[in-house]
């Protein structure tokens, strides 16, 4: 593991705070991914005009 300025005395300790810390900069990872391609979508999104409605039109006539 990486040491930073202390010795970690428990060593147990020293491993779940390696794991929470891995697992959160993983969650972060994957909000950034999903965040990027859903903003990615909206931004790519085409928009079309619907076609107008057949019979409203031949009840209007």
């Amino acid at each position: 593991m990486i040491q930073i300025g202390m010795n970690c005395d428990p060593e147990w300790l020293c491993d779940t705070i390696a794991w929470i810390i891995a697992a959160l900069l993983a969650l972060l990872a994957i909000g950034l991914v999903r965040i990027t391609l859903r903003e990615r979508r909206k931004s790519s999104k085409k928009y079309r005009i619907k076609p107008r409605n057949r019979r409203a039109n031949r009840d209007n006539r």
